[in-house]
């Protein structure tokens, strides 16, 4: 997804080269939210993909939830197998952002609040799902994996060497970083 400062629009170009970055070419098929501040998209091969919009919330996750039955139970959801992202948005109706404190699994969402107009990404504590993102003064890309962002229009693909001899060393130990320079993920 593309979220963007309130006088700029995300280009939808963006998105869909996001999209493409992603290795699934038999997914042609893909959902998409669009207004003025953000440009969220899905295309998952495994399945755990969903995104959920409604009056006040568009969500998008790569994930799976752990009790998700439970979870229905405590926030009134009629089905257990409503999507991650409905349940996700249900979760932050009622709890904020302490709702990464009820949910437990692999996860890895961002929720734009379409009132607000603010962004509130996730995930999960044992870092099984990546949450990459690059910022700049007028936006943030995000995606469940860096090679989507590295495929983005705009974006430096310049190879972060430090992080590369790291892992070639096996020596990793900055969780934030990325094979390239100023693709960022969630520690």
């Amino acid at each position: 997804g593309v979220v963007t400062r309130a006088d700029w629009r995300p280009n939808p170009k963006c998105v869909d080269q996001m999209l493409t970055g992603i290795v699934a070419p038999e997914l042609d098929q893909f959902d998409q939210y669009q207004d003025f501040g953000a440009a969220i998209a899905v295309r998952d091969p495994r399945g755990c993909g969903s995104l959920y919009t409604d009056e006040h919330f568009a969500v998008v996750s790569d994930c799976r939830l752990d009790s998700k039955a439970d979870l229905c139970v405590k926030l009134n959801l009629s089905r257990a197998e409503e999507s991650a992202s409905k349940i996700l948005a249900k979760a932050y109706e009622k709890w904020g952002e302490d709702l990464v404190e009820y949910i437990a699994g692999d996860f890895a969402f961002a929720i734009w609040n379409k009132v607000s107009r603010t962004l509130f990404c996730g995930r999960d504590r044992f870092g099984k799902i990546p949450f990459a993102y690059f910022l700049t003064s007028k936006s943030i890309a995000f995606a469940s994996d860096f090679l989507p962002l590295a495929s983005r229009c705009s974006l430096p693909k310049d190879i972060n060497n430090t992080w590369l001899l790291s892992y070639v060393r096996g020596l990793v130990h900055d969780y934030e970083s990325t094979p390239f320079e100023g693709i960022l993920r969630l520690p």
